[in-house]
């Protein structure tokens, strides 16, 4: 998809314009996949695609219901298995298996919060995991502050792929 799909597709997923204009932000709207299927579909079609050269084998997706449909398709799309993460008052659960050589990535709408992000990553490390990439479709502050060194897919703005090697 080029830039003007991209952002067809989120604001037809509802996400805010003005939203998609501004800086990245934290506080962007949400992607919700119902409301275009068949954007969702390919936003995660593409994600997957920017992942092919890392050999995953495993995505890990937070609790939400919209988060996890975009990892359904990218999970699909690549050929493996997902795991959500589950914030039950406090204590993380996960419904799905790790193995000690999982090469993860972890998916989402956007990253709205360190805290989901440091979550996740510290359960993939606690297994014995490895996680080797993130994937967005809209790039936020806490994305580009938590993942450091690891590798990152962002759909918006303008598509970026930052990789380094894994």
């Amino acid at each position: 998809m080029n830039d003007q799909d991209v952002r067809k597709s989120l604001i037809a997923g509802g996400v805010p314009g003005d939203d998609l204009d501004a800086r990245p932000s934290n506080q962007i709207g949400s992607f919700s996949s119902l409301c275009d299927p068949q954007g969702a579909e390919a936003l995660g079609r593409d994600m997957a695609e920017a992942f092919g050269v890392h050999r995953l084998t495993l995505v890990v997706v937070w609790e939400d219901i919209e988060n996890n449909v975009l990892a359904y398709i990218v999970a699909r799309a690549l050929g493996v298995k997902a795991l959500r993460v589950i914030d039950a008052s406090g204590v993380l659960d996960y419904e799905g298996a790790f193995g000690s050589d999982d090469r993860v990535v972890i998916v989402a709408d956007a990253f709205r919060s360190e805290f989901s992000i440091n979550a996740m990553r510290a359960l993939t490390e606690q297994h014995g995991a490895r996680l080797v990439a993130f994937g967005a479709l809209m790039s936020t502050p806490a994305l580009l502050k938590a993942a450091g060194e690891t590798a990152m897919t962002t759909l918006w703005p303008s598509a970026s792929k930052e990789s380094p090697t894994s």
